[in-house]
């Protein structure tokens, strides 16, 4: 079980590595075309801004579940550190339920939310702005299936190891 956990959480962090590298090129090139439109050509853009302000969220909710497998959020382990190894993983496994039942109670809140407004749409680029708020639901799912299977990894793990890292 524990290489199937592993496949699967290499297989998600790759994914997420393509869409978010996808997402922030496809911002740059947008941004770096307003600028030589505006700047040497006189003849702006009117959508870029906004596409690059919608595509910027998918890339913090994407890159959030990114971060959560590879532990580069920020933490303060000055007092965690100094437990011994068991109860490092304790903690670890308390912390990560916690933060997946508030992301599972907040989910289908933010589903519902970016489902009704689906018949508002963007100033400029005229999509529903239901496509924006859709990255909340997908973040937090992204999210909440990193944690549950990192939390998988640290209960299977042997005692006396280190919690898990990726």
């Amino acid at each position: 079980m524990e290489n199937t956990v592993k496949i699967i959480i290499s297989k998600m962090e790759y994914v997420e590595r393509v869409v978010t590298s996808v997402i922030f090129c496809s911002m740059m090139i947008v941004v770096t075309a307003q600028i030589v439109m505006r700047y040497v050509l006189n003849s702006p853009l009117l959508w870029s801004e906004e596409f690059a302000r919608y595509v910027y969220v998918w890339l913090v909710f994407i890159g959030t579940a990114y971060c959560v497998t590879q532990n580069k959020h920020v933490a303060v382990t000055l007092v965690t550190d100094r437990l011994p190894v068991l109860w490092q993983k304790v903690l670890k496994v308390f912390c990560n339920l916690l933060v997946a039942a508030a992301l599972i109670y907040m989910l289908p809140h933010s589903a519902k939310y970016a489902f009704k407004q689906e018949n508002l749409l963007s100033g400029c680029m005229q999509i529903p702005m239901s496509w924006v708020f859709a990255a909340i639901p997908v973040g937090y799912t992204l999210v909440i299936a990193h944690i549950l299977l990192q939390t998988i990894l640290i209960i299977k793990a042997e005692p006396g190891k280190e919690v898990f890292t990726p």
